[in-house]
């Protein structure tokens, strides 16, 4: 017998578009918490990020370190008052 699980949105994969086209970028511990190469590229995607198509070749934990390092320096370009 099949149960829906309360407040779970099938549609909901969350990524979500605002900054940028993201609406919220992830904490880096949002970040670290992610399990796969894929999805961590598709985040990275998501935000503007182009890791290549040699990412699969890489650490899990070395993608996960250039997607935070790539949104740091996004948010601070955003703070600077720069029109980057």
């Amino acid at each position: 017998m099949r149960r829906k699980i309360p407040d779970e949105d099938p549609d909901n994969d969350g990524f979500t578009d605002g900054f940028g086209g993201v609406d919220s970028l992830k904490s880096a511990d949002e970040i670290m918490k992610l399990r796969s190469k894929a999805d961590v590229a598709q985040y990275a995607a998501s935000i503007g990020l182009d890791l290549g198509e040699d990412y699969k070749d890489k650490a899990l934990d070395d993608l996960k370190e250039t997607v935070i390092n790539f949104q740091e320096e996004m948010e601070a370009g955003s703070d600077d008052g720069s029109n980057k």
